[in-house]
């Protein structure tokens, strides 16, 4: 358990990309995300995301990450069919973000937790 949420198994095979600048925060969500069963891989900023979006499923994006256009970023890994979930220190989602498919920082590790299994219970996987 944390904070009083029962952690549900992660499905197999899920990958999440963590596209934060931020190193203390990236690591905290990737250990708690990896102790819950995911496979996490973070980047120092979205030019990574862009990159390589292929091998993930999920993608937690920073809404001012280093590097990109949030928009077309965000637009990009859509389209190819990743899923993506935005966090920003603002307290609302950006234009165009549903409030579902938002975090606000700093991130409580219950609702990463809950968002992602959310997100990653609705996948489907190659």
């Amino acid at each position: 358990m944390l904070g009083g949420m029962a952690m549900l198994p992660a499905p197999a095979g899920t990958d999440i990309l963590i596209a934060d600048d931020d190193e203390l925060i990236s690591d905290v969500m990737a250990m708690t995300l990896e102790s819950a069963g995911y496979r996490v891989t973070c980047a120092p900023g979205g030019r990574i995301a862009l990159d390589a979006p292929v091998d993930a499923h999920l993608v937690l994006l920073d809404a001012h990450v280093p590097g990109t256009d949030f928009d077309d970023t965000r637009a990009f890994l859509l389209g190819h069919g990743v899923s993506v979930l935005v966090m920003s220190g603002e307290p609302s989602p950006p234009r165009g973000v549903a409030p579902e498919d938002f975090l606000s920082k700093p991130v409580e590790l219950d609702r990463l937790l809950a968002a992602v299994q959310r997100i990653a219970s609705t996948l489907t996987r190659n």
